[in-house]
């Protein structure tokens, strides 16, 4: 007895955007569009400033620079020191070593040296008896963070942790 291959009829793949935002609630939809057009926009604006600034360049070292950028801003411990000083905006040494509990006094010194170099992290000393280190991101610091804030709300939001 041959069995006969149910035939399944051809779906409309250009429908099922359309179907997914019928059961998705009207406040989702809405949300998901914003970070849509968001993305376009963000994505025109770095093809207007490659097209600006990489004419004629090596785009291989293009990509490992980034690497090297990447490496140091998204490195243990640099991430985290980045959204301390963005959520708490100034703070002493002995109070991000604390907050960052596992790093060494040692790591963390590096780290911030580091930021410094990048020109995300701004260090001060204050004269007072004994002198005290403060620590801020700087204008760089600041843009940095709040252009990775659409990044973090869109990964919450697409873990369903929006809140």
């Amino acid at each position: 007895m041959a069995i006969e291959k149910a035939s399944h009829p051809k779906v409309d793949e250009s429908s099922w955007s359309v179907r997914a935002e019928l059961a998705t609630p009207p406040e989702e939809v809405v949300l998901e569009k914003q970070f849509l057009r968001f993305r376009e926009v963000a994505t025109d604006f770095v093809k207007e400033l490659n097209a600006d600034f990489t004419a004629g360049r090596d785009s291989s070292k293009a990509v490992r620079f980034n690497l090297q950028i990447i490496r140091k801003v998204f490195s243990k411990w640099s991430i985290e020191i980045l959204i301390l000083l963005y959520s708490l905006r100034i703070m002493g040494f002995e109070e991000l070593r604390k907050s960052l509990e596992g790093v060494s006094a040692r790591i963390l010194s590096e780290k911030l040296k580091t930021l410094e170099k990048l020109g995300l992290v701004e260090r001060r000393i204050i004269s007072a008896r004994p002198p005290r280190v403060h620590y801020k991101l700087t204008e760089k610091g600041l843009t940095v963070a709040e252009i990775g804030q659409p990044v973090l709300l869109y990964l919450r939001y697409s873990e369903g942790l929006y809140a």
